[in-house]
């Protein structure tokens, strides 16, 4: 399994998404087929479907992807969208 720390910019696929409360930052872990891929973003970063998210510390939220389809993350800088479909 790989491990990347938020280097991906842009747009990736995931079938698994985990969101975490750590400080003053959220983590995002993407998972496709065994490997991970791990974003960290300031807490107001952060957008679900182009909503705003705003977790209590020590919260964990685990996003699934209904069979045959993906979750897909678009990262411009330290703007993080969530979404159900292709962002561009």
């Amino acid at each position: 399994m790989s491990d990347i720390l938020g280097a991906i910019a842009g747009t990736a696929v995931y079938e698994k998404v985990r969101i975490e409360v750590q400080n003053s930052r959220y983590k995002i872990t993407g998972e496709y087929q065994a490997s991970e891929v791990t974003y960290n973003v300031p807490h107001g970063c952060l957008q679900i479907e182009r909503m705003d998210v705003e977790l209590e510390q020590d919260s964990v939220l685990i996003l699934n992807a209904p069979d045959e389809t993906f979750i897909w993350i678009d990262r411009i800088e330290d703007n993080v969208n969530i979404t159900r479909e292709n962002p561009i």
